[in-house]
Formats: structure tokens, C-alpha cells, sequence
């Protein structure tokens, strides 16, 4: 999942069925909270090798912070990075998550990845395991459409799925 930051009209229909990383505050929605998840801060192996060692946020001064674009950030949900801004120097800012993904993955820096992402590359190493960011997704309907079949069987799917993985979302 990518979140992007575009915006849809569920009461003008321009989707049936919304992932989101915050619930809507306004309008006569259907809202289901599908889990929460975790992120925190990874190296990759070698990267972790060669550098000074991380063993408190004070120490990220000596590495290079592979983060989001402050700029395009468009739901507090994905100001995960805030708490470490006070203790770094450099940042190497990245608008797609994938692509943090990948500037660690290759050694360039540190940064707060996804634990459900992060897991799925073993070089990937979790650095301060006490320090973590949860957040949530939520799946998001209008009630006109929740009840047709097809929307409502996506619904039933998604939800079955998706909590059916809930302990991958999260840290181990």
C-alpha cells in the first residue's frame, strides 16, 4: 500500500471504497478500522557495519535520515519522522515510500520504514526496537453503495484479509 495524496469523492462517487490512514472526521460514512501498524527505524546490514553504532536517537547525528518530502506530507499520519528531526543533520527525502525502501536496502542511510514492508528483506535491520510509530488503516464507504453486492463483497473480502495478516502489520 502507497498512500497518495489524492482525495476522493465517495458522495460523488469517484470511488466505492476508500483505504485510508486516518478516519473521517466528517460526512455520513462507513467506517471499518481494518488494523494497526507499525513503523519503525531500519538499516541494512552492511550500512550497519561501516557506520557508528545507533543506540539512542541522539546518534542518528552521525547518519544520513532517509525520510518522506516534509513538503508533500498531507495527513498528520505520515509525520513519523518529526521526533528524530532534532537529532539529525542530514535527510535524504523520498516522496515514495517504495523508494525509501530502496535507498535503505542499498546502504545510502537509515530510515522509518514499515515493519510489514521492512520484513520482507532480510537485510533489513530494525535499530532502536523501543522506538516505534503505530498507526491505522481504515476502510471507508458511503452508505449508498456499502449494501450493493459488489461493493459489499469487496468490503467482506478486504476486512476477512486483512485481519486475518493483522500480527504481519505489526512489529515483531
Amino acid at each position: 500500500m502507497a498512500p497518495l495524496p489524492r482525495t476522493f469523492s465517495l458522495a460523488k462517487r469517484e470511488a466505492d471504497i476508500v483505504v485510508m490512514l486516518e478516519r473521517p472526521e466528517e460526512g455520513k460514512l462507513i467506517c471499518t478500522k481494518l488494523t494497526d501498524y507499525t513503523l519503525s527505524l531500519y538499516g541494512a546490514e552492511e550500512y550497519i557495519k561501516r557506520t557508528p553504532p545507533i543506540a539512542h536517537p541522539r546518534d542518528l547525528s552521525e547518519h544520513l535520515l532517509i525520510t518522506y518530502i516534509d513538503d508533500i506530507v498531507y495527513s498528520p499520519a505520515l509525520d513519523y519522522a518529526s521526533g528524530f528531526e532534532t537529532h539529525t543533520k542530514r535527510r535524504f527525502e523520498c516522496g515514495s515510500v517504495m523508494g525509501q525502501v530502496e535507498a535503505v536496502k542499498a546502504g545510502h542511510g537509515v530510515g522509518i520504514l514499515h515493519d510489514y514492508a521492512a520484513a520482507r528483506y532480510p537485510e533489513l535491520h530494525r535499530i532502536l526496537p523501543h522506538q516505534s510509530f503505530t498507526r491505522s488503516y481504515w476502510l471507508v464507504s458511503h452508505p449508498d453503495t456499502h449494501e450493493t453486492p459488489r461493493v459489499r463483497a469487496v468490503h467482506r473480502h478486504i476486512v476477512f484479509s486483512i485481519r486475518q495478516a493483522r500480527k504481519d502489520f505489526l512489529a515483531h
